[in-house]
């Protein structure tokens, strides 16, 4: 082993030891619920074997040994959805801290080259984000108390991940995020297509101000982006009736070209008014509709 290489080791070890003083001194200030003797953070690591995990290379590579990655062994997902129903609302602050989590750009830097060994457990930010908005996802209604933060972090616009991880949360609690709108209708406008995706499926599931929102989902439905006008349609149906403005282009867009959009489009239509879609009152048995 040339002497350049062990100066680059002895320089790795130092740097995780600094890194793991600074972790531990970190959860030492924001103590997190436990559970099982585990903090809360641990069983989230659950959410990384998810189907919707955004890296699909790294959520695979998990698969079948997740013993290696977390010490006890969490089989899966279920597990952290178990933990988060236990602990409930006591999770809230340790979540808002997680969805705000940005990482340092030098430390990111430095650990890139290492988190490709087994050893190594540290992780990206965008980890702790998706993790967060998970559990969220889990508590639903019940995180309302969480809302105000979560705008603040919208605000902030720490990191895209962290944005769409707190857009992502707002859209879980539902109705009582209604007061999020505002913020929400300012993410549609993104040219982040993730940001302005995640923002249009929230609209519709707090499906609340409907002479605010839906104008603007109406002009979503025009989207270039297929990703754009098929959320956008989706979207629509949650707000019933409120949404009969919108029928004449989702009916355009039931030859939109884009099998999802199509879908979805009819979708809303059977929701805002059944009797304006082109098959209604014709007993197919969903033959012939296309969609």
């Amino acid at each position: 082993m040339t002497m350049r290489k062990r100066v680059q080791i002895a320089l790795a070890v130092v740097l995780l030891v600094i890194l793991a003083g600074v972790t531990a001194w970190r959860g030492l200030r924001e103590q997190e619920p436990m559970c099982q003797g585990k903090p809360l953070s641990f069983w989230l690591r659950g959410y990384d074997l998810r189907p919707d995990f955004p890296d699909v290379g790294w959520s695979n590579a998990y698969r079948g040994r997740s013993d290696a990655y977390f010490p006890g062994g969490i089989r899966d997902w279920r597990t952290a959805d178990e933990v988060v129903d236990r602990l409930g609302t006591n999770a809230i602050p340790s979540l808002l801290r997680m969805i705000r989590a940005v990482d340092d750009p030098l430390e990111a830097r430095l650990m890139r080259p290492l988190r490709r060994h087994r050893w190594v457990r540290s992780v990206p930010a965008w980890f702790r984000n998706f993790e967060a908005a998970c559990a969220f996802e889990r508590l639903g209604e019940n995180a309302k108390a969480g809302v105000p933060a979560l705008i603040k972090i919208y605000q902030e616009h720490r990191s895209a991940e962290s944005v769409i991880a707190a857009v992502r949360a707002l859209g879980s609690i539902g109705p009582p995020a209604e007061e999020a709108v505002p913020c929400l209708l300012n993410a549609v406008t993104s040219t982040n297509e993730a940001i302005c995706c995640r923002a249009l499926s929230a609209l519709g599931k707090i499906h609340a101000r409907p002479g605010l929102v839906v104008p603007v989902l109406m002009r979503c439905l025009a989207d270039p982006r297929a990703s754009v006008r098929q959320l956008a349609a989706l979207s629509h149906g949650n707000f019933g009736k409120d949404a009969a403005p919108a029928i004449p282009a989702l009916l355009q867009l039931l030859n939109d070209g884009e099998t999802l959009v199509e879908f979805f489009a009819a979708r809303a239509l059977e929701k805002i008014d059944p009797q304006s879609v082109p098959w209604a009152g014709v007993n197919t048995n969903g033959a012939g509709r296309g969609h």
